[in-house]
């Protein structure tokens, strides 16, 4: 097989699996910034935890402005 149409297919087999896992980062990030709040909350720590709260929020519109809800 040609080099150079071996690598186009190749990237062309790399694109959805980036795509997914791009979505899982989407869809995850939200819930990893809460889960780091609540442990701030855990051990008293307000500062972390509304720092956590708002990148959570944040990231929570940005995926529903990804997700075309918004």
């Amino acid at each position: 097989m040609n080099r150079v149409l071996l690598q186009i297919f190749l990237l062309l087999a790399v694109i959805p699996i980036m795509l997914v896992i791009g979505w899982g980062f989407l869809i995850l990030g939200p819930i990893i910034c809460f889960g780091f709040a609540m442990n701030a909350y855990r051990y008293n720590n307000e500062k972390e935890l509304y720092f956590w709260l708002i990148i959570g929020v944040i990231a929570f519109i940005i995926s529903l402005f990804v997700l075309g809800i918004f």
